[in-house]
C-alpha cells in the first residue's frame, strides 16, 4: 500500500487514510506550499512587530479617559463601524484589548457594530487578527483590508 505524506508539514497518513488532504495543515497530498507558508510566517512576524511598536508608542502617552466629544469625533471620522463600514454602531471597542493593557482613551477606542464586536472579542494582537478578519467585510482584496486597518491606525495615532 502506498503511504501518503504531506509535502508541507511532513505528516504521514496512516494506512487506509481516506482523505486526499493532510489532517494537520489541510494541504492536498503531493502539493507543496512552502511559498505560502513563508508568506504566512512573514505576515505573522510583521503583525507582531507592528503590535510591539504600537505598545511602545502608546505606553508613555498622556492618558485621560475618553470623553463624549472624542467619541463623537471617532464616530464622525469612520462614519459608522471602523471595520465593516456599517452605519450601525453598537459599542466602543478596545483596539488593544483591556486584558492586554489597553486603556479607555481616544487612541484605543474605535466604533464597532455588533457583528464585528463578537468577532473581535478574541483578538490579542489587533494587527494580526483584524487583517485576517477584514476579509469578511471587503471583497477579499488584501490591499483593501490593509487600507482599512491603516485608516484605523492613522486615526488612533493622530490622537496620541
Amino acid at each position: 500500500m502506498n503511504t501518503k505524506k504531506c509535502e508541507t508539514c511532513g505528516w504521514e497518513a496512516p494506512p487506509g487514510y481516506p482523505a486526499d488532504t493532510c489532517s494537520y495543515c489541510g494541504v492536498q497530498f503531493g502539493v507543496r506550499l512552502n511559498k505560502n507558508k513563508r508568506f504566512y510566517e512573514k505576515s505573522k512576524r510583521v503583525a507582531q512587530q507592528r503590535y510591539e511598536d504600537w505598545i511602545e508608542l502608546v505606553d508613555g502617552a498622556f492618558t485621560h479617559t475618553l470623553t463624549e466629544e472624542e467619541w463623537l469625533r471617532a464616530c464622525d471620522y469612520f462614519d459608522g463601524c471602523a471595520l465593516c463600514g456599517s452605519e450601525n454602531i453598537s459599542t466602543r471597542h478596545y483596539f488593544i484589548p483591556f486584558k492586554a493593557g489597553g486603556k479607555y482613551t481616544e487612541y484605543n477606542i474605535i466604533p464597532v457594530c455588533e457583528e464585528c464586536t463578537l468577532t473581535l472579542k478574541r483578538a490579542k494582537n489587533p494587527f494580526k487578527y483584524m487583517d485576517k478578519e477584514l476579509i469578511k467585510f471587503t471583497d477579499g482584496s488584501r490591499q483593501q483590508r490593509l487600507e482599512r486597518l491603516k485608516n484605523i491606525e492613522e486615526f488612533l495615532r493622530s490622537n496620541i
